[in-house]
């Protein structure tokens, strides 16, 4: 139920923002004679706040989150570097940490791909067994004991941008230890 209904949240907030991106451009063309609206700074920075969804155990936790990017001048800075951290709210609280390549294809569009790694801050709990104490949430399984830090995320956002500021809905897939979770929200930033 929760993978659906995360699905779900996931294509409304692409929807309303491809609705707001195509208002927000056909406002552009009528006032086309500003040239000093790129749509990119050469860094971002941004704050993010949603939920993450254990695809194994289809438990959810709230997720907040940062990142930041350097534009390269290549592919006419539709590339970049940057960092990127997540802190996951769950019995275990989760720190993500992962550098990152992000790609700009289109206007707004952005992928990121990220190798991290997650350290969790063990909160005493009763497990009765099952396996899973000490288990970060987002690579819970009751036949791993002790699983490995190493993730690798691949992000998908729209950024719709605002002058120097942006909204973008985004969407995350991390890979940890054999096993997906999907983080959601929206991220506000600031280019500088």
């Amino acid at each position: 139920m929760f993978r659906k209904l995360g699905v779900y949240m996931a294509c409304c907030l692409m929807w309303l923002s491809l609705s707001i991106a195509d208002h927000h451009s056909q406002s552009s063309l009528e006032n086309d004679h500003h040239d000093d609206d790129k749509h990119y700074h050469t860094q971002h920075a941004a704050v993010f706040a949603g939920v993450t969804i254990n695809l194994h155990t289809e438990e959810n936790s709230p997720t907040l989150g940062a990142d930041w990017e350097y534009r390269l001048p290549l592919l006419n800075h539709g590339m970049g570097f940057g960092m990127i951290t997540d802190l996951v709210f769950t019995e275990a609280t989760e720190f993500i940490v992962a550098p990152a390549v992000f790609l700009h294809p289109l206007a707004g569009l952005k992928f990121a791909v990220a190798p991290g790694l997650i350290f969790t801050k063990d909160i005493e709990t009763s497990t009765k067994g099952d396996g899973i104490h000490g288990a970060p949430f987002l690579a819970k399984s009751e036949e791993n004991h002790h699983p490995s830090p190493l993730m690798v995320r691949l992000g998908l956002a729209y950024d719709i941008h605002l002058g120097k500021t942006s909204l973008s809905p985004t969407l995350n897939a991390d890979l940890i230890h054999e096993h997906w979770s999907l983080a959601f929200g929206l991220a506000f930033g600031l280019g500088f």
